[in-house]
């Protein structure tokens, strides 16, 4: 089992994706810790495991206790493997303490040649060797700087860039973090454009969530960071479903992120709001007015029922995120004064139909996704003519309305 606390411990998310690693399903949110503290303990008891807890930073010994009491059920020779980068969480939480050394200058050359060489794309002159050989040295035995810089060599093959690199003394002289964020920003330079605006949007997801591929595809499209490719085909095999951000690269997000961009900051002046997984949502967002530089709103599988229709009419909302809202069963009927929207997700919501009004919202990109209850759509629904994915799967929608089929 693999659980990845980074730099929050909460030991109620813990717990959870401990008993979702075990059984391989998803135990949706239980009501309170002790919901996963029992299944845990239910599904370890005379069991041996390997359990690891990645990348722990919380130097609280008694918040530690709390999923240990939990584990202490499992069967005899059960063992834990918990990695940290600090000398002080491996003494506070006890247990042999193993210092993995950093790699040798060679095995860091090696990493950046065979990404330099990849499928043979480029042979390494004498001078360059030399050159490659000597940014190695300054990785300073970090796999995800070697990683990167050659990946970053294998693009940018000019003799000529690899010197600039090598003699970048502000590069190397940082503090090992930075240093590596830097390294992670020469990559992000690199970028085209359209790809600078994509990759900083990431870290509106918290660190080592995993993000749904299709979900950020969408967001991005109705952000207009995409553009339409008719020639683009899926392929069954292979296709990356969801991925992660590694922390530090999700550093590097938020270090160039505009923040003005998505309001990073006074609260007056948040462009985004996050309540996934609340309760008591709906006395929250009675005073939601407030916020009126909001552009980002997800309030998935929370409690919320209604959206408060005069609060949420005077926002330029761009993202409505509903997603598994089990007790969500209608739109306002005046959504369609919402005209900046352009992705509204009620997937696992109880609604059954959608207001007319919704035809008005001219910036709708992306209306999805299989919301079981839905029976009845507008009939003038083909008035949304930017309207670029609408996923109906799971409903009992069988007959597209007639305007639909307008030209």
């Amino acid at each position: 089992m693999w659980v990845c606390v980074s730099n929050k411990f909460d030991v109620y998310r813990i717990l959870k994706e401990i008993i979702e690693s075990i059984t391989g399903v998803s135990c949706g949110d239980p009501s309170n810790v002790d919901v996963p503290a029992r299944q845990v303990k239910k599904k370890l008891i005379g069991r041996k495991y390997l359990l690891v807890p990645d990348d722990l930073w919380n130097e609280d010994s008694e918040d530690w206790e709390k999923v240990k009491r939990v584990l202490v059920y499992g069967g005899e020779g059960s063992k834990l493997l918990v990695t940290t980068r600090s000398q002080r969480v491996a003494s506070s939480i006890g247990g042999k303490v193993h210092n993995l050394q950093k790699l040798t200058d060679d095995i860091c050359w090696s990493i950046m040649h065979k990404k330099v060489s990849f499928l043979g794309a480029v042979v390494l002159t004498q001078n360059m060797t030399s050159i490659g050989r000597d940014i190695a040295k300054k990785c300073d035995g970090l796999p995800l700087g070697a990683n990167f810089l050659g990946s970053l060599l294998h693009l940018k093959r000019e003799e000529s860039y690899w010197v600039s690199i090598n003699n970048d003394k502000d590069l190397w002289v940082q503090p090992e973090v930075k240093r590596v964020i830097s390294i992670l920003k020469l990559s992000y330079d690199n970028l085209s454009s359209p790809l600078k605006q994509c990759f900083p949007y990431c870290c509106l997801f918290p660190k080592a969530w995993k993000i749904e591929r299709e979900i950020l595809i969408h967001m991005w499209m109705a952000e207009g960071f995409l553009q339409p490719n008719e020639d683009t085909e899926k392929d069954e095999l292979g296709v990356i479903l969801r991925c992660k951000m590694h922390d530090l690269v999700h550093d590097l997000a938020m270090t160039v992120v505009d923040r003005n961009e998505f309001g990073i900051g006074k609260e007056e002046f948040s462009q985004t709001l996050i309540l996934r997984s609340c309760s008591k949502v709906s006395r929250f967002l009675g005073d939601i007015g407030r916020l009126r530089n909001l552009r980002h709103l997800d309030i998935s599988k929370s409690d919320i029922k209604v959206l408060p229709d005069d609060s949420i009419i005077d926002l330029t909302l761009q993202k409505l995120d509903l997603h598994e809202c089990r007790e969500f069963e209608a739109l306002p009927e005046n959504i369609g004064m919402l005209k900046h929207l352009s992705y509204l997700d009620l997937s696992g919501s109880a609604i059954t139909k959608v207001p007319d009004s919704i035809i008005y919202i001219g910036n709708l990109v992306t209306f999805f996704r299989n919301c079981g209850n839905l029976n009845a759509l507008p009939k003038e629904l083909g008035a949304l003519t930017g309207l670029r994915c609408l996923d109906l799967s799971y409903t009992d929608i069988k007959v597209m309305p007639e305007s639909c089929g307008r030209k």
